[in-house]
């Protein structure tokens, strides 16, 4: 059974998110949890007093409503509801601890894309600390069969052959081709040589094929070749340390996010 975490708010964001994921996931060995946080506002003169009775009350009517409509449109979802109170990254720790979840999915708003995502505090916090794929789904963005995947890589040597197990099971579920988009770097040829035959043998069997892109600005290199080839999803391994941590720290991925409105699947190292 796969289990997909899906935070809401109950906005059409994150509805289109949670249609996006059922639709690509599908309706067979797929549980779905709905997941939604609540905390206490801070009383102002605007805002009055509420025990945490009231908010928590209010936040189990708000996720049945939102069970109701979406089993109604889809007779025979698997949906978990789940309320904690509390920030979502902390949140998120702690029913990670208790269920073994596949991917997180989320939406994003805004006309620029994934910016109001990253740079969202509990968004970017959940992101840069959770180790769980995070499927980030642009508002407005229809599910559409995953041909044409794009993975920005560096080439250098990664740790765990199973962290790309998230893209494996959509690329055999879709039959969809892979390009693994190589961004210019200090890689050496030995190096290079060597991950993209680690490659051929990670994904054998699945159409795949490599790009070379010799951009000076990365950002600029990922949102060429989104623009200019048919793209449906961009993967990318969230390091630690080295090259593809410059594509996730705040002033390259803001750069990034103003202009790229496809899917986006982090996969952590």
């Amino acid at each position: 059974m796969r289990h997909i975490l899906c935070p809401i708010d109950f906005s059409e964001t994150a509805s289109n998110a949670i249609e996006y994921a059922i639709n690509l996931y599908g309706l067979d060995s797929s549980t779905y949890h709905l997941f939604y946080t609540y905390a206490i506002p801070v009383v102002t003169s605007e805002v009055a007093y509420a025990p945490i009775e009231h908010y928590e009350k209010k936040g189990e009517e708000l996720l049945n409503n939102a069970v109701a409509e979406i089993t109604a449109k889809h007779p025979g979802v698997i949906i978990e509801q789940h309320l904690e109170f509390g920030d979502l990254p902390s949140a998120v720790q702690k029913i990670t601890a208790a269920i073994d979840f596949d991917v997180v999915v989320m939406g994003t708003k805004g006309t620029s894309g994934l910016k109001e995502f990253f740079f969202g505090s509990n968004a970017y916090d959940l992101v840069d600390n959770t180790e769980l794929p995070v499927l980030v789904i642009p508002q407005d963005c229809k599910c559409k069969a995953p041909s044409q995947i794009i993975f920005v890589s560096d080439l250098k040597p990664f740790k765990d052959d199973t962290i790309f197990n998230p893209l494996k099971h959509i690329m055999q579920k879709y039959r969809s081709n892979l390009t693994v988009l190589n961004m210019k770097s200090n890689t050496d040829s030995f190096t290079v040589n060597k991950e993209l035959n680690h490659f051929d043998e990670l994904f054998d069997g699945l159409e795949m094929s490599i790009c070379f892109d010799d951009s000076e600005n990365v950002v600029d290199g990922v949102e060429k070749y989104v623009q200019d080839y048919p793209t449906d999803l961009v993967v990318a391994l969230k390091r630690k340390r080295n090259f593809l941590q410059d594509l996730f720290g705040k002033s390259v991925t803001r750069e990034l996010t103003f202009h790229l409105k496809t899917p986006m699947l982090i996969l952590h190292e």
